[in-house]
């Protein structure tokens, strides 16, 4: 199959190339166009600048139980909390 990428159609091919959501015949053909339009070289250049990288979890895990009851409303919470609410009770 062909991949037919103008330019009236490019950006969305951009898009996705940006999201690693094209497959490898579809990012071949856009690394073609883009060699071919130092335009959209540019604009590819943009949007690859501001990509995020992926981010991991803080906190993969619950946080220890510490034995101490959770922060009353209203109250500052440490991040972890946010996650995990931390009501744990200590063994008896």
């Amino acid at each position: 199959m062909s991949v037919d990428i103008h330019i009236s159609n490019y950006e969305e091919f951009l898009y996705s190339y940006v999201d690693g959501e094209l497959s490898p015949e579809e990012a071949t053909a856009l690394e073609a166009f883009v060699a071919a339009h130092p335009q959209v070289r540019a604009e590819l250049d943009q949007l690859l600048a501001t990509k995020l990288p992926r981010l991991t979890p803080y906190l993969t895990a619950k946080p220890p139980c510490t034995g101490k009851p959770p922060p009353r409303k209203g109250t500052t919470r440490p991040y972890y909390s946010i996650i995990s609410t931390g009501n744990c009770r200590p063994q008896k």
